[in-house]
């Protein structure tokens, strides 16, 4: 008589995706907003805030729990365990995963050097203008639908068996996972910084077993500060392209038009105080990129446009696909001449009434149910939806800062997690009776 040897499960943190649930992400995400507002040194230059701006975001962040509570509400389930197990991620749809996000990286590498002649090593405004005066080819737009899967592809390493992980793959693994925030260091663009630092917290906080250095205090404090600079110096060095410096820009930039330093901010950075007034100038610039977004939205809500764009603003790059097939790019004229302060954020909520007004509540509604019912498939299938529940998370935290549906490649990366999260659902079905199995006993 033979048995079937089953393979050890990969064991997950029930109890962090318990903290995912979106409405619990979305709340944290406004407090922690609310609290940098509150220590930031900065003061507000908004001397009339619109009161049904705030109306309409308290109405958001409602309808997000409506959606929610209905969905919950319809089909009640038990909670997550403190430890949830799964049952490995089968080695050919890793090798799946990791070929077309590797194919991504290479297209996007050869539309960016070859195809586009971006200037690699140039200041940040010469990238900038180089990809603004060439138009996206067909290996952009290719590669733009499959590479965002590298954002999940170190999750989905350690969902292999012991076995299955080389030393090999898990070298690829890491350099595909951290291109995008190479691309962004050399182009000056932080939100997909923000995204990849999102997904490698994400990411070490759901597995129990791997990557434990991440979890060291010392660790997180000191990569913590490094990030933070390497922000600043970002910054900095787009100043010197501009030939301008900090304290001019801490001023007059787009961000201080809302929340310029305030007096004792001001104070340290006109006069040199050495480490203090590098620490002051970190700490205004880095408030002031998170921060204005809710003062611009209280300023600019009253005079958005009045007729609504139907999803065209956040699922931008749809509408345009669309439009390239029927020939017509109406769409693109109309988005680019929205009266709207271009690379400033104004929350999620700005973009969510330029779609849909007053009815972007009951979009909310629909998402909270939509989201929820991602949130409980990760819980009983985590190999295929927690990349993409990763990312929606990071949507969610970030609804006072900006639209990440919009912004960072958003969609696209929306996409390419929901397409990679079916095609493991559908072709791991004896991975799901598995993990099924695993948990009764």
């Amino acid at each position: 008589m033979s048995f079937e040897v089953q393979p050890v499960p990969i064991r997950l943190s029930g109890r962090f995706l318990r903290r995912l649930e979106p409405v619990r992400v979305a709340v944290m995400g406004l407090l922690t907003y609310l609290l940098l507002v509150a220590v930031a040194p900065l003061r507000s230059t908004v001397t009339d805030p619109s009161v049904m701006a705030i109306v309409y975001a308290a109405l958001g962040y409602l309808g997000l729990a409506v959606g929610a509570l209905l969905y919950h509400t319809l089909f009640p389930q038990k909670a997550a365990p403190t430890l949830l197990l799964s049952a490995p991620l089968p080695k050919r749809l890793f090798l799946i995963a990791l070929g077309l996000s590797s194919l991504g990286v290479a297209m996007r590498i050869i539309d960016r050097l070859v195809l586009r002649s971006v200037p690699i090593g140039e200041d940040f405004a010469s990238v900038r203008a180089q990809l603004e005066a060439t138009s996206a080819s067909p290996l952009s737009a290719a590669s733009a639908i499959i590479y965002p899967i590298c954002f999940g592809i170190i999750f989905f390493y350690f969902c292999l068996r012991k076995e299955d992980r080389s030393r090999t793959l898990g070298i690829i693994s890491t350099i595909v996972f951290l291109y995008p925030s190479l691309e962004a260091n050399l182009s000056g663009t932080r939100s997909q910084m923000i995204v990849s630092l999102g997904f490698i917290l994400l990411t070490r906080s759901i597995l129990v077993d791997n990557l434990k250095w991440l979890r060291n205090p010392i660790v997180l404090t000191v990569g913590f500060f490094l990030l933070m600079n390497l922000f600043f110096l970002i910054f900095e060095l787009r100043l010197e392209g501009m030939g301008m410096d900090f304290y001019t820009s801490s001023q007059t930039s787009g961000y201080a038009f809302t929340v310029p330093p305030n007096n004792f901010a001001t104070y340290y950075l006109i006069e040199n105080r050495g480490f203090l007034s590098s620490l002051m100038g970190i700490i205004v610039h880095i408030t002031q990129y998170y921060c204005h977004s809710g003062y611009e939205y209280l300023y600019i809500f009253d005079k958005l446009p009045n007729k609504p764009l139907w999803g065209a603003y956040n699922f931008f790059h749809i509408y345009k696909f669309i439009g390239m097939v029927i020939g017509d790019t109406s769409v693109n004229e109309l988005i680019a001449n929205l009266d709207i302060r271009v690379g400033i954020f104004a929350t999620f909520f700005v973009p969510l009434f330029l779609d849909y007004h007053w009815g972007g509540p009951v979009f909310m509604i629909f998402g909270g149910f939509i989201l929820s019912l991602l949130w409980r498939a990760t819980a009983r299938q985590p190999t295929a939806w927690f990349p993409l529940t990763a990312y929606m998370s990071i949507v969610l935290f970030l609804i006072p800062v900006t639209s990440f549906i919009f912004t960072a490649q958003g969609l696209y990366i929306i996409v390419s997690l929901l397409t990679m999260g079916v095609l493991i659902h559908r072709l791991d079905a004896s991975g799901r009776r598995l993990t099924a199995t695993m948990r009764k006993g």
